[in-house]
């Protein structure tokens, strides 16, 4: 407060005056640090870990925004594992407030699409018999496509495909795919494919016969389980089913 009358018993020659000083203490704070690291690329469905970097303490408050990021663990001070289920450029912000004071830091996420790597192929299939690999995912033709075929023949195609291919061997083959773009890595996806087993149709006869006389057709081959279609050429059949053995008789000569 000031009198009226400022200085009278100071005033000097040069009509200046001298007053007396007063201090007032205040306290600073430190602003707090909102400083957090990332991986600049991220891909849809993965893990990503944001890192804070400052030094603001646990008494701090911290307040995230992952731009519609999905948090699967962590928060405050972190580390916060988010998950994005769309691509794009996401911003992530961090707010940091501590005593009053208070600091944020922006930084940007590029999302891209993890390919989703299916496909089709028709099973069951017979051995040498060529099959063929439709790509339905929906990774681009420019993307790397990891096949493992179980030791098919390749024909031909690659890449997206089609892609045509043969087994030389029977069994249960698990044809599997992998897709990478844009340093985006599918999961392994796989369709089985039943290769059945070409049966062998050989038999054996006397190669000689008389008219009206019978024959016996002997079955040597393999795959006694399934459909025996025989012609005997206006062969009579006395006896015998299936795989046989078969009693023939032919009433003329020829």
């Amino acid at each position: 407060d000031w009198s009226s009358d400022v200085c009278s018993s100071d005033l000097k020659d040069n009509d200046s005056c001298t007053g007396t000083s007063a201090t007032v203490n205040i306290k600073v704070n430190a602003t707090p640090s909102s400083a957090f690291s990332l991986d600049g690329h991220a891909c849809t469905n993965d893990d990503d870990t944001l890192t804070y970097t400052g030094s603001a303490g646990n008494t701090a408050t911290y307040t995230w925004d992952f731009d519609n990021g999905v948090v699967l663990m962590g928060g405050g001070q972190g580390p916060v594992v988010v998950q994005w289920d769309t691509a794009g450029n996401k911003t992530i912000t961090l707010t940091v407030s501590k005593n009053g004071c208070q600091s944020q830091t922006t930084h940007t996420m590029v999302v891209d699409s993890t390919p989703t790597p299916n496909f089709t192929v028709r099973s069951p299939v017979c051995e040498k018999e060529a099959d063929t690999v439709f790509y339905t995912g929906s990774a681009s033709s420019t993307a790397k496509y990891t096949w493992n075929f179980k030791g098919a023949t390749v024909i031909g195609g690659s890449g997206q495909g089609p892609i045509y291919l043969n087994w030389k061997t029977s069994g249960t083959k698990d044809l599997k795919l992998v897709v990478k773009e844009n340093q985006c890595v599918s999961p392994v996806y796989y369709v089985p494919v039943d290769v059945n087993p070409v049966p062998s149709s050989s038999f054996f006869m006397d190669s000689v016969a008389c008219a009206g006389s019978g024959v016996t057709v002997n079955f040597k081959g393999s795959g006694a389980s399934t459909t025996f279609n025989w012609d005997f050429d206006s062969g009579t059949v006395s006896s015998g089913s299936g795989p046989g053995p078969y009693s023939i008789t032919w009433n003329t000569d020829g």
